[in-house]
């Protein structure tokens, strides 16, 4: 068995009869992978040589994103593979390609860009999404969980809250904050958009956003916060 390491254009190398992703992603999700894989290519497309034509093994969603991206004359690294594969072989790379790997959280993204800054003076949000493929906004929304209390920080690495959340919450004080997160997470308020309203409220001074009750609400880690209301008790968030 050989493999032959190279650079081919894009529109050269075939897709599979059956490939098994059918879920892509978003357009922008994709476009964000072509432009970053034609910046950086950190895998090769793996293909096998047909007679004098290449099918696709793995990397089926990198080549559509740089179709999609850069059109067929988009040069892409490949590893051409000789090795004798019949379809359930190629069955059995598609599946096992997927347990090896798995995308960041937009928390760990946070942490990683948060560090990627401290360790970068000077640089901005923006260049790093240049770097990565990331667009300005979205920079935006994920960094803005620098702005929150630790307890939102605490519900997002758990995954309690997503970006659109810790988003809207970093737009309030600390005191709205605690006291949204804790509607949010005790049910209170039920939804994103209830909470992006509630926000809103709170910012043009339209006092309360949301009525409050007295609830506790347990937390991984053993977090703990407190309001002006209630006092700090272990491993519980009391509002």
């Amino acid at each position: 068995m050989t493999r032959k390491y190279g650079n081919v254009k894009a529109g050269r190398i075939k897709f599979p009869a059956n490939h098994i992703r059918a879920d892509l992603g978003t357009k922008e999700e994709l476009q964000q992978l072509g432009r970053s894989y034609l910046k950086r290519a950190l895998h090769p497309i793996i293909c096998r040589q047909i007679a004098q034509e290449l099918e696709a093994v793995d990397g089926i969603r990198r080549l559509t994103a740089v179709l999609d991206v850069a059109g067929p004359d988009a040069e892409v690294p490949v590893c051409v593979t000789d090795e004798p594969l019949d379809e359930s072989a190629m069955l059995e790379i598609m599946l096992e390609s997927a347990i090896h790997t798995r995308g960041l959280s937009v928390y760990e993204e946070y942490v990683g860009a948060s560090q990627w800054l401290e360790r970068n003076a000077g640089a901005t949000a923006e260049q790093l999404g240049e770097r990565i493929g990331r667009k300005p906004a979205m920079m935006s929304r994920i960094l803005s969980l620098g702005r929150c209390i630790p307890a939102v920080k605490e519900a997002a690495a758990s995954g309690l809250i997503g970006v659109t959340e810790w988003n809207e919450l970093a737009k309030i004080s600390e005191q709205q904050q605690q006291e949204l997160l804790a509607a949010r997470l005790s049910g209170q308020v039920s939804s994103r958009d209830q909470l992006a309203q509630a926000v809103r409220k709170s910012r043009s001074g339209n006092a309360p956003a949301v009525k409050l009750s007295r609830v506790k609400i347990a937390m991984p880690n053993g977090a703990k916060v407190a309001t002006r209301e209630s006092p700090i008790s272990d491993g519980v968030w009391n509002f």
